[in-house]
């Protein structure tokens, strides 16, 4: 009976893989698109605060009846018209600013050649001309938060200066690393709220960042997250909640990201068009430990885009593209939930992610033919898509951890070379007709040396013949519990979709190629992955009289038809 299903039809080009990239390049030519920053270091002694001691201190008290300085002003230049207030720091020696008090027509700008500390303390600052605090120092500056403070741009920013930049409600040419325990928000209508062309780092207290005319937090070198919470979105055609031509760094704090505006098109942009993300970093993307969440809503809009490798080494990632796709087929922006350049990392932590209209989690480049590998030592990964849910352009390997990708109109997962199992749990479920549930490119197979293996789709893909577990394959009813037993020993439990495909691949460690093995319908047990999945409370249910026999290869697909090419 198995011989016979395997053997139903020829094995379908859709399930052999979508590329026509040579899978014998998928190590030789393997290469990553990183432009990390690597001057930057993520974790410098030297954004801490408490290593700074200041000579001296001054404080900038705000009122409507103008902006009054008291405490060592003997040591700097100051120029004060009303509540615009200009500080020049002329020696070589470190000044502690405190700023307080209300204005709704202001500015704080500073020139300084030494790094120094701003303390924003219950300050609600608007300027409606420009930037409300101007740093014009690139030097450090450590940016300490007590009290609840509010600062915001105006529509206008005809304060700028010729030959210097002003980019932001908040804007500084040097670090800007904030602590403390109070809170900022910054809201920003006429441009970025918070920008730095060195890097921004977040190390302890409260940050909101709002701009409905441009990216809410931009960090040229680097985003950095130690600790505290940052709150940060964008609702401008084009912008993002955070952006950095270098790195995004993340190892603690609770960070929520929101972009709602649309792609656009755009002449200098690749393809022509230029996309929304939550996220937007041109190298590489690290997650240690802390809560992200991005939520990208507009057309064309990504949860995260990233321009080198994506590291994810613990934390609590949940990523949610939730636009549809913008422009044409030549000139476009898809709304995918995670978009990597470079090679996917996954160690520790969880990382959840859904796309409404497209693909969920991908790396590599189609346009640039870069090639690279997804490798899953640990975590827990979850992705739902309209299209494929897990693509990578290289090899997949998962040796650890549990990985789960659901497409409902494509590939649960699909890589586009070959993919390798020798741990974890791994589930694939793809939708009906030539889609599979785990699919591999023609010639590079899918070989299982370990863990638990679930493929659900319109099609089984072809596996290695060299697989040193085995596994059965038969069809499974949409929306049951089924369990595989081993005699009266049950292996594993799984929830089937009540939609998608129904040719089923399923291994267990333990399965041997010409053993027999039981399928269970209707069952009950303790889910331990995705709600879908476990080895635990397995009971009730009824025996199958469909005979499981296990082999170690699958030489011809189930079911399929030509498909989509990557």
């Amino acid at each position: 009976m198995l011989m016979a299903f395997l053997a139903f039809s020829m094995v379908p080009s859709s399930c052999l893989g979508e590329d026509v990239l040579d899978p014998d390049q998928s190590s030789s030519s393997e290469s990553s698109s990183s432009k990390s920053v690597s001057s930057v270091d993520p974790e410098n002694a030297e954004d801490l605060v408490s290593g700074f001691t200041p000579d001296y201190t001054v404080t900038v008290t705000y009122s409507t009846g103008g902006a009054a300085l008291s405490g060592d002003v003997d040591m700097v230049t100051s120029v004060v018209d009303g509540c615009d207030v200009t500080i020049t720091n002329p020696g070589d020696y470190g000044i502690k600013y405190i700023l307080t008090g209300t204005s709704q027509d202001g500015f704080f700008k500073l020139y300084s050649t030494h790094k120094q500390e701003i303390e924003l303390s219950s300050l609600n600052l608007r300027n409606p001309d420009g930037a409300a605090i101007n740093n014009q120092s690139k030097k450090r500056t450590y940016v300490v938060l007590t009290g609840a403070s509010e600062i915001s741009d105006g529509t206008s920013y005809s304060d700028a200066v010729d030959d210097e930049d002003m980019k932001a409600a908040f804007f500084s040419e040097g670090q800007l690393c904030f602590s403390g325990d109070g809170s900022l928000k910054v809201t920003a209508v006429g441009n970025r709220a918070i920008a730095s062309d060195d890097y921004v780092r977040l190390l302890s207290g409260t940050v909101t960042a709002v701009s409905s005319a441009n990216h809410a937090v931009r960090g040229s070198d680097a985003v950095i997250i130690t600790d505290g919470t940052l709150t940060a979105s964008a609702s401008a055609s084009t912008s993002k909640a955070v952006s950095t031509d270098g790195i995004y760094y993340q190892a603690g704090g609770t960070v929520t990201l929101t972009s709602t505006g649309s792609a656009a098109y755009d002449s200098d942009a690749d393809d022509g068009v230029s996309g929304t993300a939550c996220i937007k970093a041109d190298g590489d993307l690290t997650i240690k430990g802390g809560v992200l969440t991005c939520t990208s809503t507009g057309t064309g809009g990504k949860g995260m885009s990233i321009g080198g490798d994506a590291v994810f080494a613990g934390g609590t990632v949940t990523v949610s593209a939730k636009g549809g796709n913008f422009g044409t087929s030549s000139r476009h922006s898809y709304a995918k939930g995670v978009k990597v350049e470079g090679n996917i990392t996954v160690s520790a932590g969880s990382l959840t992610v859904s796309s409404a209209y497209h693909e969920g989690l991908t790396n590599g480049s189609y346009s640039d033919r870069v090639i690279t590998k997804y490798t899953q030592t640990g975590g827990v990964v979850m992705v739902t898509a309209a299209d494929d849910a897990v693509n990578s352009s290289g090899v997949l390997t998962v040796s650890g951890g549990a990985l789960y990708g659901l497409s409902s109109r494509n590939d649960g997962i699909d890589a586009n070379a070959a993919m390798s199992v020798t741990g974890g749990v791994v589930i694939g479920c793809g939708s009906s007709g030539a889609e599979c549930g785990i699919d591999t490119i023609e010639g590079s197979y899918l070989t299982i040396d370990g863990g638990y293996v679930i493929s659900v789709g319109g099609s089984v893909n072809p596996t290695n013949s060299k697989n040193s577990k085995a596994f059965v394959t038969t069809s499974l009813s949409r929306g049951t519990n089924i369990a595989v037993y081993d005699g009266e020993t049950p292996l594993f439990a799984f929830q089937v979709p009540s939609t998608g495909g129904t040719a089923a691949l399923m291994s267990a460690p333990s399965m041997k190629s010409g053993s027999s093995y039981k399928l269970y319908t209707g069952v009950s047990f303790t889910p331990s992955y995705f709600g879908c999945f476990g080895t635990e409370g397995i009971s009730g249910g009824k025996e199958s009289d469909k005979a499981l026999t296990a082999s170690s290869s699958v030489s011809q697909g189930m079911g399929g038809g030509p498909g989509r090419r990557w």
